[in-house]
Parts: C-alpha cells; structure tokens; sequence
C-alpha cells in the first residue's frame, strides 16, 4: 500500500491516469489538477481520503462521469 505520487504532476502530457482497485492510501496530490491534457481517471476501489480541490482543476474531463468516479474512489 502506498499513495499517489505528487510527481506525477510533472508528466505534462498524460492524458489518462487509471490506478483504481491499487489499494492506495492518502490524499490525491494538488499535482494532479494541474495536469491540462488529463481527461480520463479512476481512482475508484482505493482508499484515498480527500478530493482535489475541484474549483481549481484545470483538466478536461469536468463531467458527472469524472466526478462519480472520485466521489467513489473515497
């Protein structure tokens, strides 16, 4: 078990970040929303123990799909 690494801020050019059912622990990096090309995530089946700031995300994928899956991923 282990948590989401705050470097994967610096890949600027991922577009997709599926690490559901990983048992990860912790919060999900702030990194994350600064990632533009984002538009695909699962978080889901982790125990993650707090949202990314939503009003200051800047990824694409701002859908009821995007947020189901958070809001399941704690």
């Amino acid at each position: 078990m282990g948590g989401i690494p705050r470097e994967l801020g610096n890949l600027t050019r991922l577009d997709t970040l599926i690490v559901g059912n990983n048992q990860l622990t912790g919060k999900i990096p702030r990194e994350l929303g600064e990632l533009t090309k984002l538009t695909h995530i699962d978080l889901s089946g982790n125990f993650l123990t707090s949202l990314l700031p939503l009003q200051e995300m800047t990824v694409k994928a701002k859908t009821q799909d995007f947020l189901k899956r958070i809001s399941e991923s704690i």
